[in-house]
């Protein structure tokens, strides 16, 4: 059963402003944002609903999502903000372009070296240095979030539930990954926060590198002349096309049934863990 999310207090002004204001297009500070647009809402799901529906994603659709993130955090950072609270329900997934979007700064703070002595994150999202020693670095515990993510897509779940499970950091992984998957991972999940990945070093694991034979067979395509168009359809009539929509309808009802029932299967609840607390 989902829980319900914990009152927050609103950003600092001066938080929410550079967010507004920065070059960032694929950030909304704010879910009532999106309200005010019924189309956006409708065409638009969160990670958390995106991948319960799919039970887990495929490589190839992680690593695009991945991407656009961490361009999405360099971004924040330029303009000296830290979200902290990096979590598939603070992502919204266009489906109609597979754009993602960053939402909910509720959590935020302007970016700084020193460490942080509050957390008003996820707690299946916290780094062991916060459960240890109540203190964190703003860079290096969000790289940990992103570890956790990256977990739950290609998993379809969070690798930890307990406070003995994060500070063990040894995530079991439940499906066959790809090696360069589950390096960056681990990379990310690294108990010494100094040792972990920055966003820049993220982007060029090869996990996010596009393969050069996928780059290669692209120009090719785009180079190739157009296909001839098809030939009639064989439909005698406009009611045999009907017919053949309507049993498309029907399957495609019984498919997305089936995704729902397999989406109860996770172990991690909506807005699971606690909603934060301060040293």
């Amino acid at each position: 059963m989902r829980q319900t999310r914990p009152n927050r207090d609103r950003p600092a002004a001066h938080v929410s402003q550079r967010v507004r204001y920065s070059s960032a297009g694929r950030i909304l500070r704010r879910r009532s944002r999106m309200a005010s647009s019924d189309a956006a809402i409708q065409k638009c799901k969160d990670l958390f609903d995106y991948i319960s529906t799919k039970r887990y994603l495929d490589e190839t659709e992680a690593k695009d999502l991945m991407r656009q993130l961490l361009h999405t955090l360099t971004e924040c950072h330029e303009v000296g903000v830290l979200h902290r609270d990096i979590k598939d329900e603070n992502l919204l997934v266009n489906l109609a372009d597979g754009t993602l979007r960053l939402i909910d700064f509720g959590s935020g703070a302007l970016l700084r070296e020193a460490d942080y002595v509050d957390f008003n994150g996820t707690r299946v999202y916290s780094p062991p240095e916060w459960i240890r020693h109540r203190r964190y670095n703003g860079k290096q515990a969000e790289v940990w979030s992103l570890g956790i993510l990256l977990f739950d897509m290609v998993c379809g779940d969070v690798p930890f539930e307990r406070d003995d499970q994060i500070c063990d950091c040894t995530p079991l992984f439940k499906r066959k990954l790809s090696p360069e998957c589950r390096d960056l991972i681990n990379a990310c999940l690294q108990a010494d926060p100094a040792k972990r990945p920055s966003l820049q070093q993220m982007l060029h694991h090869p996990f996010l590198q596009r393969e050069e034979a996928a780059v290669t067979q692209e120009v090719a395509t785009q180079t190739q002349p157009m296909p001839p168009p098809p030939p009639p359809s064989s439909c005698a009539s406009l009611e045999e096309l009907e017919s053949i929509a309507s049993t498309s309808r029907i399957a495609s009802a019984a498919s997305s049934f089936s995704d729902y029932r397999g989406c109860q299967n996770r172990l991690c609840n909506k807005d699971s863990g606690y909603g934060g607390c301060h040293a």
